[in-house]
């Protein structure tokens, strides 16, 4: 996906996290919204659909370990045509646990570190 649409939907998905959670934006290297009990999320964005197949979520190692330490968590949201179509909270923890572990890969960007990508339907419902 075009950066540009990432960013696009990224800022689609954030807003509708915001006023879902009750959270305002609180940005960092490792986390985009804090709730009002000061646990902070990375919200992450996936097409419904994308040429054919699922969209998929890009989670970064090193921020994923953050959240863990930090006892954070992530809003996972499915847009289409600018629409937020599901959204779902959850814990870095219950992450791994619903994938039995995240297999992380080198993202082939420099400094960007290791990366998974998650086909939306393996973390938010597709019903």
């Amino acid at each position: 996906m075009p950066s540009k649409d990432a960013a696009r939907i990224g800022r689609i998905a954030e807003e509708a996290a915001r006023r879902k959670y009750g959270a305002r934006s609180d940005h960092s290297s490792w986390h985009d919204i804090r709730y009002k009990n000061g646990r902070v999320a990375d919200v992450k964005a996936a097409e419904h659909s994308r040429n054919g197949r699922y969209g998929r979520f890009r989670l970064w190692r090193a921020a994923h370990q953050k959240l863990k330490a930090n006892n954070g968590g992530y809003v996972f949201a499915v847009v289409s045509e600018g629409q937020v179509l599901k959204l779902k909270r959850m814990s870095a923890r219950d992450v791994e646990r619903r994938l039995n572990g995240i297999s992380w890969y080198s993202s082939g960007h420099d400094g960007k570190g290791h990366q998974a990508k998650i086909p939306w339907p393996h973390l938010v419902d597709s019903r």
